[in-house]
């Protein structure tokens, strides 16, 4: 008996991509998800930034993931199970089996829209150009 293709659990993802494809032989869609999230400080060594995952999905969830310019904040039931790939081998795979929700916001206290540069810091940037003085002299 396989014990992990009865193991699940909640995943928490912040959408990226969402891809799907069809088999010619088989006629089977399959769907994946990308997503963004950031390295834990000390996972791997000295690693710093972000990392790309891809799941794979099942595709009558695309439906609902409806990106609007900007990652998307999505909630997922997954299940590990037998999968096969496009290749044709079989491996134990997270799939994701159920959208719980799409686009809560997580960061409470983060403003929800990014303040404007101010106009005297863009006129700085400008000013020195602008004040050099044009020399007569040079022809």
């Amino acid at each position: 008996m396989n014990m992990f293709a009865s193991a699940g659990g909640v995943v928490e993802l912040w959408v990226t991509k969402t891809d799907h494809y069809t088999s010619k032989t088989t006629g089977e869609i399959y769907a994946t998800v990308q997503s963004i999230a950031p390295i834990p400080e000390g996972a791997r060594g000295n690693a710093k930034g972000f990392e790309i995952s891809e799941y794979s999905i099942e595709p009558t969830l695309l439906d609902g993931i409806v990106f609007q310019g900007e990652p998307l904040l999505c909630k997922f039931a997954s299940v590990v199970r037998p999968t096969k790939d496009r290749f044709g081998n079989i491996t134990n795979t997270q799939v994701l089996v159920e959208l719980l929700s799409v686009g809560k916001e997580v960061y409470a206290t983060a403003p929800v829209s990014r303040p404007a540069p101010s106009q005297p810091a863009a006129r700085q940037a400008q000013q020195p150009a602008q004040d050099k003085p044009a020399d007569p002299a040079k022809s």
